[in-house]
């Protein structure tokens, strides 16, 4: 070939010459050159559009993969609970604006050509793929805030990939052409102005090519430069993940991983940069023979097998490593084959999931091991929960009334009730409502019950699951047991207010509390102008200060005495009338006085038919001590009679010629006149009345041991005259009593005149009484025994010896009353009598009072 080419330049020569082969050769060259020029301006012009479009989608790209990373970034805090703008954009925000370049650069496919078409494609299938997905779940994150998935987290990230790769393949087309800048020097033909304009022109072209050539590929530098940082910017996003996070391509290797894995798999000697791009089974066998050094005792031959097994298979699994620590894998495929795995640990999360499990477990043993029951209602009044304690209520199982509505167990009457407490605790959150209603029993019958209600507020009624919770607890034996003492209380307060007593309760602050209808009738006020007023008040109804302050003070071991009482008071009619008033303390609970119990009995009659009988006693001790004037008394009469009668029978027979003859009439009729006198003497013995003198009705203190002389000298000569003796042994120191001293008198009396007779029964004469005072300071007691050495009282006598109109003694000789009044006497007097048998013989009548006032005595 280069001897044809050599052979036709001779040729060439040998026919035109050297010089016309150099011209020839110049002309051909500038031929050549002027062909080379046009070929080349041409030509570049070509390049100089397509270097133009390929930087314009070059830049576009870029700037779509800068977006597409920024979306990325703010999808990752948003996930991780980051609520402040990245960028000043939301998650929706900054995928609309990546959305917007994608679709731009999808949409132009002439200047995709080769590797850069390859990689454009599946950049904009998977970003078709992702955009409908993706819209609507940041739509409903940035509205109810619900939580962006992993998948679309790792097909975002998937396609930020391939948004690079498609960024750096448009970029290696612009790599800068170094070509030579030639200057034609057309010196040979100047008629070729034309071309050598042309050339001129080429030139500046050229010139003009050239440096448009390196300002876009100094813009293809810078985009590379940006691309590399927003994947260096996702690579530090995803390790901010406090989570484990791990990507794999669709050949099942591995493209990049954070911290987190890697801190993760640390116990098994974790991942290096440097296992970047290899295969998930190489990693597995290198983590297995880590498991091996680190973990001899361990049997890892089928680690590697498991470990692959779960990553391919699972989507998610809780896998507890060898560690202890309990991580949660969840898998996730990416639209070009790919998979990202999330490895997150759950160990605390497990703790608290199985420590709220038991905390459920003993919530519902403690609920179900209540007496009551415990529900919940939502908001169609359902009831979403009830405690176990409804089968014990109702008879009803659980699941029997779970999403059944309350009203069907409640009595149709309580309706409008329950109705009402709803409405109002759905208005008023937060506030208990407490009522009481009947429900049905699974076999018809009803219950009372107990209700409390409760709304809880909003957020914490778990949507309306929650709306209204309740405690129900059964009141039918309370109810039962309240309507049976409401009876009771009914009867009792009928037989209060029916009872002719007058009746009076006041509280431990002394107020009034209530009245019965006999105390508003005397007094003539009603319950409204009683009640509630302080007792003092009542002026009349007057109570010792010192025993209601005694009372209330009183301990709970403590033992209270009632107090009686005596008053003068004046009804609503004017009348004076006699009230005996019992004051009885009441203690509560807590055993201290609570209340005061006043009840007055209107004693006038009875006290005028005691008086009366008091009198009648008296005359019958009048009687008996008249008896024993007159027999002292009518021996000196009837021997003055007798001597008169004698003189006069004497002057009788005497002869009229004497000188008591002479003086018979005159004798006569003084002895007559002394007969009469004798006779009229007898009869006002046998009507004396000193005795029966009525006493005071109100009492007073005085000397016991001087009123015992007093009656002991009243029946003295009685005693002498039956020859019995009577011994006094008074304690000249014994303090003074409360009473009637006249009372006294006639009680002991009457004790004595008893002895003397129970002595004559026996014997006809001879015996011994023995009135004994003593003072008992250490108690405050003042004793007065009578004593006698008769035949003492039988022993079948001795219970009733005190009765009314029960008497041992013959008819016509007593009534049976003499003991019963001198009882009612010591009784009124505030003492005690008692009666007994002397070991040595004889009966012992004991009378006991007290020294002290009523105050000092009220408590002992």
């Amino acid at each position: 070939m280069i001897g044809r080419w050599l052979d036709v330049f001779r040729r060439l020569s040998t026919a035109i010459g050297p010089a016309g082969l150099v011209w020839g050769v110049v002309a051909a060259i500038l031929g050549l050159l002027s062909f080379a020029i046009t070929f080349a301006d041409s030509r570049m012009t070509r390049d100089m559009v397509e270097a133009h479009n390929i930087r314009t989608a070059a830049f576009d790209v870029t700037t779509g993969s800068n977006d597409l990373n920024k979306a990325l970034i703010v999808v990752l805090g948003a996930r991780l609970g980051d609520r402040s703008r990245i960028y000043a954009l939301t998650p929706l925000e900054a995928w609309g604006q990546a959305a917007r370049q994608l679709r731009s650069i999808c949409a132009h496919s002439d200047w995709r050509t080769g590797e850069v078409a390859l990689h454009a494609n599946r950049a904009c299938d998977a970003f078709n793929a992702l955009d409908i997905a993706m819209v609507p779940a940041l739509t409903a994150h940035e509205k109810s805030g619900t939580a962006i998935g992993d998948d679309l987290v790792a097909r975002l990230a998937e396609l930020v990939r391939l948004t690079d790769a498609a960024n750096t393949a448009a970029l290696s087309t612009l790599e800068p052409r170094h070509e030579t800048k030639t200057s034609l020097h057309l010196t040979a033909v100047v008629s070729t102005s034309g071309f050598l304009l042309a050339v001129v022109i080429l030139l500046l072209l050229v010139g003009r090519s050239a440096t448009r050539h390196h300002d876009i590929s100094e813009v293809a530098r810078r985009a590379q430069s940006d691309a590399q940082a927003s994947r260096q910017q996702v690579v530090d996003a995803i390790e901010t993940v406090p989570v484990g996070f791990a990507l794999y391509d669709k050949d099942e290797r591995l493209v990049l991983f954070n911290r987190q894995y890697n801190e993760t798999v640390a116990h098994l000697g974790g991942v290096n940069d440097s296992m970047i791009g290899w295969p998930l089974e190489r990693i597995a066998e290198h983590l297995q023979q880590q498991l091996l050094v680190r973990y001899p005792d361990q049997d890892g031959s089928h680690w590697k097998s498991e470990y692959i097994r779960r990553r391919r298979e699972g989507h998610r699994a809780d896998v507890q490593l060898l560690n202890g620590r309990m991580v949660r894998l969840q898998r996730s495929s990416t639209p070009s084959g790919g998979t990202a795995t999330v490895w997150t640990d759950v160990s605390d999360l497990i703790q608290r999931e199985e420590a709220l499990r038991s905390s459920e477990r003993r919530f519902q043993l403690l609920v179900n091991s209540l007496t009551d029951t415990v529900f919940s209602l939502n908001r169609d009044n359902r009831m979403t929960y009830l405690s176990a304690g409804i089968e014990d209520l109702l008879g009803f199982k659980v699941d029997e009334l779970r999403l059944r509505s309350v009203f069907e167990v409640i009595h149709p009457d309580d309706h409008p009730l329950l109705h009402e407490v709803a409405d109002r605790l759905r208005a008023h959150r937060g506030l208990p409502a407490t009522f009481t209603c009947r429900m049905q029993s699974k076999d018809g019958t009803h219950r009372m019950v107990e209700i409390r209600l409760a709304a809880p507020e909003k957020q914490d009624n778990l949507n309306g699951e929650f709306a209204i919770t309740g405690l129900v607890r059964d009141i039918e034996a309370q109810h039962e047991l309240a309507r049976r003492l409401h009876d009771r209380m009914e009867r009792l307060n009928s037989i209060v207010q029916s009872t002719g007593a007058l009746f009076l309760l006041i509280d431990r602050h002394q107020h009034i509390v209530m009245a019965n209808n006999g105390f508003l009738s005397f007094t003539g006020l009603t319950e409204d102008q009683i009640v509630d007023r302080p007792f003092a008040a009542l002026a009349d109804w007057r109570l010792d200060p010192a025993v209601v302050e005694a009372w209330l003070g009183a301990s709970e071991a403590q033992t209270l005495k009632a107090v009686d009482y005596n008053n003068m008071l004046t009804n609503a009619r004017g009348e004076r009338r006699t009230i005996h008033v019992t004051a009885n303390p009441v203690r509560g609970t807590s055993g201290r006085v609570e209340h005061i119990v006043l009840l007055g009995v209107d004693e006038t009659e009875r006290r005028q038919a005691e008086l009366q009988l008091f009198d009648t006693s008296r005359l019958a001790t009048l009687g008996e001590m008249a008896s024993g004037i007159a027999h002292e008394i009518n021996q000196p009469l009837t021997v003055i009679r007798f001597a008169a009668e004698s003189l006069q029978d004497e002057l009788r027979e005497t002869a009229d010629n004497t000188l008591l003859g002479n003086l018979r009439r005159f004798i006569d009729e003084k002895c007559s006149r002394v007969t009469a006198q004798t006779e009229r003497a007898a009869t006002i013995i046998r009507d004396l009345r000193g005795f029966a003198r009525k006493p005071d009705d109100m009492p007073e203190q005085f000397d016991v041991v001087q009123a015992l002389r007093v009656a002991a000298t009243m029946i003295d000569e009685q005693l002498r005259l039956a020859r019995i003796d009577l011994h006094l042994d008074l304690d000249p120191a014994a303090p003074p009593i409360t009473g009637h001293a006249s009372r006294l008198q006639q009680v002991i009396i009457n004790l004595v005149l008893n002895a003397r007779d129970a002595i004559l029964d026996t014997r006809n004469s001879g015996g011994t009484i023995t009135i004994r005072v003593q003072t008992l300071r250490q108690s405050g007691h003042v004793v007065i025994t009578v004593e006698d050495d008769g035949p003492g009282i039988p022993g079948h006598v001795l219970p009733r010896l005190f009765e009314p109109f029960y008497t041992t003694k013959p008819t016509g000789k007593g009534t049976g009353l003499g003991l019963s009044i001198s009882y009612q006497i010591i009784q009124q007097m505030r003492g005690t009598i008692t009666a007994e048998n002397r070991a040595e013989g004889g009966a012992r009548f004991t009378v006991t009072f007290d020294t002290a006032p009523i105050s000092a005595t009220a408590v002992s």
